[in-house]
């Protein structure tokens, strides 16, 4: 079967470090749809990029995508097959970079990961997802965070946040393993965790809308590109992040700008962690 690879790259999975995996499934929604779009969209888009970053002075072509993960019409089955192919990747000693689909997929890829030695749960996120249930779901993409918690997870910590329910308030104040990150000015709390392994989640959604419009949740203000890339680099070197994932990024008919930004953060993120880890 002939399918599209991330930035046009066909590279052969036993010598690459990196591997896409595309999970289109967004029944974990409880609001916009369409992110079961956003991988294809993604992955389309980045066949024009440039391989070469100026910013990095960098270049990588050990990029691995792998085949759409087939989705079902069972929410449990689903996080199954992501877990499943995220576990697979990091046994072969590469990092998965799963793009989705909703944020409750990253229930499953952050469970992988610490299956396989991660501790830690990093998102940049507009949204702290603390629900216990939301729509009468406990694996609502509102419920990421909450269920991360039900893991052996020794910090949660959640970079620019600017909504909150009164549950989720409760949560974050009662537990204290959750640490709200509100401004890049507040990246210091990464200087304790230097080393230590973890997974990344990235909602698109953190994006200030005028740059990512069309995503499940919504909500105004938020990052920059700039912003970002800033909050990554810090990630990267002060942690130990040994898998990660891109999430909520629904495409927007007419437009191309929104998939093309979503898959540069992608590819500078494979970048920026290369950087960190193997140069």
């Amino acid at each position: 079967m002939v399918y599209l690879k991330f930035l046009n790259i066909d590279s052969d999975y036993e010598q690459s470090k990196y591997v896409i995996i595309p999970a289109p499934m967004d029944i974990g929604s409880s609001w916009g749809v369409g992110s079961r779009f956003g991988p294809s969209s993604i992955i389309e888009t980045s066949r024009y990029m440039d391989l070469y970053d100026m910013d990095l002075d960098l270049a990588l072509d050990s990029i691995y995508t792998m085949e759409e993960i087939e989705p079902t019409i069972e929410m449990t089955k689903n996080l199954d097959l992501v877990e499943s192919a995220v576990s697979e990747v990091l046994s072969h000693g590469k990092v998965p970079v799963l793009i989705g689909g909703d944020h409750s997929i990253s229930i499953a890829s952050a469970k992988a990961s610490f299956l396989h030695g991660a501790h830690i749960y990093i998102a940049i996120d507009a949204h702290a997802d603390l629900y216990d249930e939301y729509n009468g779901s406990k694996l609502s993409h509102a419920c990421v965070t909450r269920r991360i918690l039900d893991l052996p997870v020794e910090k949660a910590i959640l970079i620019g946040v600017r909504t909150m329910g009164l549950e989720e308030v409760d949560i974050a104040r009662r537990d204290g393993r959750v640490a709200i990150v509100r401004s890049s000015s507040d990246l210091g709390i990464l200087d304790s965790l230097k080393g230590e392994k973890a997974h990344l989640s990235f909602d698109v959604d953190v994006m200030d809308p005028s740059i990512i419009p069309c995503v499940g949740c919504p909500e105004p203000g938020g990052i920059s590109y700039r912003d970002a890339i800033a909050i990554l680099r810090a990630i990267f070197e002060k942690v130990d992040v040994i898998s990660m994932d891109f999430v909520e990024f629904s495409p927007c008919q007419g437009r191309k700008d929104d998939a093309f930004t979503v898959a540069k953060l992608i590819y500078k993120s494979i970048l920026m962690h290369y950087m960190s880890h193997f140069y």
